[in-house]
């Protein structure tokens, strides 16, 4: 089940004894640090409030959809693995192109605390995966799943695979490799099943080891929640 982290803040102004804490009570040097730092946070934004809706790539004119881009999923597009640059970021969320639209977008992410320099260099490379978004790839996972439980013949293609192994001692042999098959298929889907990863508005707490979970969501983050 998808969780979504819930984030509380603490302005009490209240001192350790219960005491009513005031800016004026701190010194004038710690004082400026302070209200920096106040300054700094209040421009940093929750990472799960959305920054911009997108319109899909992948569906039809008559049915657009318009997938919500949380802070916390534009941050996980600038970091590794991608390391997209203001070009690639600004397609990404279908911005129109203009003079000074990179410009614009680093402004717009310097407002909540990340930066995007000038001339930087995309880290992996593009597939057509790169062209979506986190809601919009998962929408995808999922339609594809229908389609393969619903349409996809299995069964027609077990039969063909059969033809050739009409003997009885074969057949056995066949059955044991298929049982055997599906052992470590379960042990496979088991383990992707507790797959944490974060995606568009969650991020679930890990249940597995460090040394595995990186990795999944090493892939997770290149196929944008896809291949999870």
């Amino acid at each position: 089940m998808e969780q979504q982290e819930s984030i509380h803040l603490n302005n009490n102004n209240q001192g350790m004894g219960g005491d009513t804490f005031l800016p004026r009570d701190i010194p004038f040097q710690i004082k400026r640090e302070f209200d920096q730092s106040q300054q700094a946070k209040e421009q940093m934004k929750y990472p799960m409030e959305v920054f911009c809706s997108t319109p899909g790539r992948l569906s039809l004119l008559s049915s657009t959809s318009k997938y919500k881009v949380t802070i916390a999923e534009v941050q996980r597009r600038l970091s590794p693995p991608e390391c997209l640059n203001a070009s690639l970021l600004g397609g990404v969320l279908r911005r129109a192109k203009s003079k000074d639209g990179g410009k614009v977008l680093r402004d717009k992410l310097e407002k909540i605390g990340m930066s995007l320099p000038a001339g930087r260099r995309k880290a992996a490379n593009v597939t057509l995966l790169t062209s979506l978004v986190e809601g919009e790839a998962i929408h995808l996972a999922r339609d594809f799943g229908y389609v393969c439980e619903t349409e996809f013949p299995a069964r027609q293609v077990a039969e063909y695979l059969s033809r050739p192994h009409q003997e009885s001692t074969e057949q056995y042999r066949r059955k044991d490799l298929i049982l055997a098959t599906k052992v470590i298929t379960k042990e496979l889907m088991d383990l992707l099943n507790q797959d944490r990863s974060p995606l568009c508005n969650t991020r679930p707490q890990p249940i597995l080891d460090p040394s595995i979970q990186r990795h999944l969501t090493h892939f997770s983050m290149i196929t944008h929640g896809f291949g999870s």
